[in-house]
């Protein structure tokens, strides 16, 4: 074949695509240079984030008794979400419990997706709230090849799903980069009480409408 003679096989060969990287998320903080040089400041940091992300359940256990009891008496509700021993549980209650809330109710579809905003922000930090629950603070290594510098909290030596072969963490958390994951968890309180509020608003409005109708 001459050098002017195009392969027909080559025109059908496309550029691979170009595949954008993935955005940073605040809940996969990269590994860090070093560690605190004091295991105190991580264990108070360890504390607030844990008591940010109860309050974060709690606000969600609200949701769910308003879709479940709407104004009324919510210790029922309450009990039954508090009985589920895992966060993914719950959640999954939770979301069953909007689902049928959202089908009954399917011309608020602004309050539904707010509702599955809620549903996606708890499933995507859980991961963390677990991490930081079932880590210990232990001496850091930056790399294989380092030494010492300091201490995170990071997985259990015996955590095989959390680390590799040799040893090295999936994640490290400095009291800095907790107290971040403390902040946002406190952030995500506030759209499950919002919606909350707006259910039982409406069901309160309801039940006033069937009063008035003599129901």
């Amino acid at each position: 074949m001459s050098p002017q003679t195009t392969n027909t096989s080559e025109k059908n060969v496309k550029a691979p695509k170009r595949v954008a990287a993935e955005a940073p998320s605040i809940w996969k903080p990269p590994l860090p240079k070093a560690g605190d040089g004091d295991k105190g400041v991580i264990f108070h940091a360890v504390g607030h984030a844990l008591s940010d992300w109860g309050n974060f359940e709690a606000a969600l256990g609200g949701l769910f008794s308003a879709f479940v009891a709407g104004d009324g008496f919510p210790v029922i509700a309450g009990r039954v979400f508090g009985a589920i021993r895992t966060a993914e549980g719950r959640r999954e209650m939770l979301s069953h419990a909007g689902t049928a809330y959202f089908a009954i109710h399917s011309e608020d579809q602004e309050d539904e997706r707010l509702f599955k905003k809620i549903v996606m922000s708890a499933q995507s930090s859980v991961s963390v709230r677990n991490n930081i629950a079932h880590g210990v603070v232990s001496v850091y290594f930056a790399s294989s090849d380092s030494g010492p510098n300091g201490f995170c909290l990071q997985p259990q030596d015996y955590d095989s799903s959390k680390r590799t072969v040799w040893g090295s963490p999936s994640f490290a958390y400095t009291s800095a980069i907790l107290l971040d994951f403390a902040s946002e968890f406190a952030k995500l309180t506030a759209d499950p009480h919002a919606l909350a509020r707006v259910i039982r608003a409406r069901a309160r409005a309801s039940r006033d409408k069937q009063k008035q109708l003599g129901f």
